[in-house]
């Protein structure tokens, strides 16, 4: 068996061949259960749904990464003394635009 034995090529989509690799995956009987009643209410196969369910787990673990690396960002100057005023700056151009 060498590396490629798992590898299937799937669909051409419009962003290319999509290249899937085999694995197996352990399932509670819970699960197990409310993924056949999913196939025999959507009507797709199992798999399909299995690969949703990863994609959307992807989708919220990176825009949890990218809240979590804003929030490490917000008040990354808070403490700063060598930085301007920038609320007197602001209100320099409202008295500018005024006049």
């Amino acid at each position: 068996m060498n590396e490629y034995s798992n590898v299937y090529i799937g669909h051409i989509h419009d962003t290319g061949v999509r290249i899937m690799f085999r694995t197996q995956v352990y399932l509670t009987e819970e699960e197990r259960c409310g993924l056949a009643q999913m196939v025999e209410f959507t009507g797709r196969k199992q798999s399909q749904l299995i690969r949703e369910a990863v994609d959307q787990f992807l989708y919220q673990a990176r825009e949890l990464r990218a809240e979590h690396t804003l929030n490490k960002a917000s008040g990354l100057w808070c403490n700063r003394d060598d930085l301007p005023d920038f609320d007197e700056i602001r209100r320099s151009w409202d008295r500018g635009m005024v006049g």
